[in-house]
This record gives C-alpha cells, structure tokens and sequence, in this order.
C-alpha cells in the first residue's frame, strides 16, 4: 500500500505538488538534529523512521534549515494538526519491518538540544529582522499605493471630466450641423427669392425701357423721329389708327396693344435693331416678335401704300408744277430711276445667278420708282434680281400702262425705251449720246444740263428714303424674297418693306424743298 506523505510540520498538511516540494532530513547527523530541533521533532516514536520525515519548502528561507511558519500555518495555507501528522508518520512507520532503535544517549541529547535551543533564538532574531523589514517596506508600498491610488482618483476624475467635456462639444457640434443645416435650408430659400426678385426687377426694366421708348415717341418729337422716322407723335398716332381702322380686333391675350406693334415695326424698319434685341426691349419672346412684325407689314403693305403711292392726275400735276419743271418739262409726268439693295449670297445656283448685279458686283434686288416732279412718289414696281436690265423692268412692270397722251417720263441713259412709251403716246427724254461724234450740239448740252438739273431729285428721294429706313441700306437676307400669302396676293417681305418705306415717306414732308 502507497502511502501519501505531507508535511510534518505543525499544522501543516502540503503535500509534494504544484509549487510546494517536499525536503527529507538530511544525512548530516549536525544538520539533521537542527531540523529535528526546529521542527520540535527530537523525541520520535519507537515505531516512526526517521527516512519518512518530509519538510515542505514554505518552511525556508535559506536552504540550511526550515524556519518559517513552525508554530502553525496561516488560514491561506491550510491549518492541520501536529497528531494528524504524527499519525500520518505512524502510518507510514507501521508500513515498515523494522523498528526504530534508540541508541543516542540522554546526555548526547541535551548537548544537542541546548546547540539547537541557541541556533533557534539566532534564527528568531533574523527572522524578526527580516519580517520587519518586509513589513517597513510593505508599509512604504502602501503608502505609495495610497498615492497611486490617489491619482489614480484624479486622473479618473479628469477623465471623467475630459469625457463629459467631449460629450458635450460632440451635443454642441451636433446643434451646430443642425443649426448649419437650417441655415443652408434657408439661404437656398433666400437665393430663390432673390432669383425671382431679380427675374422681377428685369422684368420691370424691360417694361420701363419700353414704356420709356414709348414716353420718349409720346413726349419727344426728336424721340419720335428718332425711333419711328415720323417727325410727330400726332402724325404717327394718326397713322396707326387708319391702320388699326382696316384690321380685325385685337386678342385679350395681346401682351402689347396694337400701337406698341406699330411702334416695334416702325423701329425695325428704321433702326435695323434684330429681332432678339426688341423682343429684350419690350419683355416679349422672339417669336412674338417676328409675328408682330411680318402681321404689321402686310397690314401696312395693305393700307398706306394704296393710300400713299397713288398715279397723280395730269391736271393737278400741270397746276402744281415747280418752276424748274415749267420752262422745258412742262408736261413731265414722272421722274424714273432704278436702286438696288444689297442681299446675301443665295444657296440656291439659280437664285444666285438671277440676283448678281455686274454694275454693284453683288447679289442684289432692283426696283423701278417713279416721283412725280413735286417730289412725291408715284409709283413702286416690285421687287427684281440684280442681273436684269432697266429696259426690261420698264416694258415689264405696270408703268407704261399708267401713261396718257402728251405725258414725259424723265430718265437716265440707261432708259432706252422709247418705242415703249411712244406706244402709250408718251415722250421719253433722256441725256443725249455722242455715239460716233465727236462732241455735242449746244442744244443737246443745255438739254442734257437741264435735265440732269432736275433728274437729280430721284436719286436724292432714292437717298432719303435708305438714309431714313436703314434696313434698305444694309444687306438683307436673301429669304426675305421668298413669296407669301395667298395665290391671289403673293407678295415677298422685301416688297413689302420697300414699299411700306415709301409710302411712310409720302406722309410726311419730303426733305427735297419745291422750287
């Protein structure tokens, strides 16, 4: 049977495992007897063997001989009685044959007993010194455990304080954003309303610079004559209400009223300002614009040019005849010229090829006007290309057709249409040629001299009236021939502009003065 051994100390139960070993008595008979002595085992059972005495090693501090913890183990490590390992022992003797012999003497004994009494009082005093020590500095360790603990309180109270501080900043950061937030909400609220304050004040500014162009024509005769070419307002009121007159009713849904239409096809023609910069000027799209415009032309083409460019009669010609007319031209019925405005070059080869004009060196459109001698308009035929001749444009517009007996048409040289006009029983007189000679008769001087004296209003009327309406006097774009309007009534833009001029010239006074 295998017996456990334990220690023997007194109330010491640790037996040979973990970190607690198990010492046997050494065999130095001195060395042993201080064990002995320390352990108070000196006097043993006769049947106990002193081989089976074992020394846990918490009992020692050196490894000479075993000194702590022999009165009694504390509660930590375990409290077991001195006849519980003295059993244990007897246990483990009786599991031997052989007895113990006592042969040491009593004497021997007390010698020993009395080493080991003053080896136990040095022992103690080590001890005490040594346990002394351990409690000066264990005291030393509280302390500085009392102020680590000390600051660590503190440094707990700063961090509690530091993390109250952040979850405050982080509750303030969060208002902010939301703060932020609304005032990014509202600064969106306010940039649209001041967009729409803006879109208003523009809005405004257009209707006032039309309103104020319309305050100018009204307030201003130089305003008027400025935008419109009419040298009043009263005229120019007069005008648009004998148009308004042959028109159907306006819309409700009109933006502008019929006399700001007027108005913005007067200053087309006579400013030549595009069609996006009075759409600007009067608050209104480009669109409506150039509606405005083309309803206006046709309305005027409609109305003042039959009232304005009319055939006069031979009769009230002859009595109001100037001076420079009476004394050769007496019977002189009309002043003839061509003029030619500017086009761009057309797409179409055709096109192209009809409207270049060799004498201008472009593609242009040509006109026949005739101008009675009191300096008045009397007739406009339509619109031609550039390449044709003034010979053709004679004998093919309606003019020859207008002539009675006894009348003279005023030309230049390029007129050479005599056979047409003697058909009408008319005269032509143009300069005279030299051909093969080598100079002029005298009278064909004067002749020529006089005729050119009074020729010359044509083309002075050809000037005032581009002069006046600059849209005659830029280049135009070649669409602007293209037929409109009915079967019947198929007539270009540009024939509508020209002869719109002129009938605007006629109503008012004409800049070449009557002698």
């Amino acid at each position: 049977m295998v017996t456990r051994r334990v220690c023997c100390v007194d109330k010491c139960k640790n037996t040979n495992s973990g970190c607690v070993k198990l010492f046997a008595l050494p065999k130095d008979s001195l060395r042993r007897q201080q064990w002995l002595g320390k352990l108070k085992l000196r006097k043993l059972r006769c049947n106990t063997k002193i081989e089976n005495v074992r020394v846990c090693s918490i009992h020692f501090v050196t490894d000479w001989v075993p000194t702590c913890f022999l009165d009694g183990m504390p509660e930590k490590l375990g409290e077991v009685r001195a006849a519980d390992a003295f059993e244990e022992l007897d246990v483990i003797n009786n599991t031997q044959e052989e007895p113990i012999e006592n042969t040491v003497s009593s004497e021997p004994e007390n010698e020993i007993s009395a080493s080991n009494n003053n080896i136990d009082v040095l022992h103690d005093n080590t001890f005490i010194n040594e346990v002394k020590k351990l409690q000066s500095e264990i005291t030393v360790l509280q302390e500085k455990l009392k102020l680590s603990d000390g600051k660590v309180i503190n440094a707990q109270i700063t961090i509690d304080n530091l993390n109250q501080q952040l979850s405050d900043s982080f509750a303030k950061l969060k208002v902010s954003e939301m703060e932020l937030s609304n005032e990014k909400l509202e600064v969106k609220v306010l940039s649209s309303q001041v967009d729409e304050f803006q879109h208003t004040i523009s809005f405004l500014e257009l209707e006032f610079e039309s309103t104020q162009v319309m305050s100018k024509i009204k307030k201003d005769m130089n305003g008027c004559k400025f935008y419109t070419g009419i040298n009043s307002f009263e005229r120019l009121w007069t005008l648009c209400n004998f148009v308004i007159k042959f028109i159907p009713p306006q819309h409700s849904l009109c933006k502008l009223d019929y006399a700001t239409q007027f108005v913005i096809t007067l200053i087309r023609l006579r400013l030549n300002l595009t069609m996006q910069d009075l759409a600007y000027r009067f608050n209104i799209s480009l669109c409506t614009c150039s509606k405005y415009i083309t309803f206006w032309l046709h309305a005027m083409h409609k109305t003042l040019v039959p009232a304005f460019i009319r055939w006069p009669k031979q009769e009230n010609v002859r009595k109001t005849m100037p001076l420079c007319f009476r004394d050769r031209f007496y019977r002189c019925i009309c002043v003839i010229d061509c003029f030619e405005i500017f086009l761009d070059r057309p797409t179409k080869i055709k096109e192209r090829a009809s409207t270049f004009s060799t004498y201008k060196s472009h593609n242009t459109v040509k006109f026949l006007i005739a101008i009675t001698p009191q300096r008045y308009i009397s007739y406009v035929s339509k619109a031609y290309g550039g390449r044709i001749s003034d010979k053709f444009i004679v004998d093919d517009c309606e003019l020859l057709d207008k002539l009675i007996l006894r009348d003279i048409v005023l030309a230049d040289r390029g007129f050479t249409v005599h056979e047409a006009v003697s058909l009408q029983n008319a005269e032509l007189k143009i300069p005279s040629f030299l051909g093969k000679r080598n100079q002029l008769t005298n009278l064909e001087v004067e002749m020529s001299r006089d005729l050119a004296r009074v020729r010359i209003h044509v083309e002075r009327i050809i000037g005032a009236i581009k002069q006046r309406y600059s849209i005659l006097h830029c280049t135009l774009n070649h669409q602007c021939t293209d037929l409109s309007g009915t079967d019947e009534e198929r007539i270009s833009i540009i024939d509508q502009m020209v002869n719109v001029a002129c009938a605007l010239y006629n109503a008012c006074p004409s800049v070449v003065p009557i002698i």
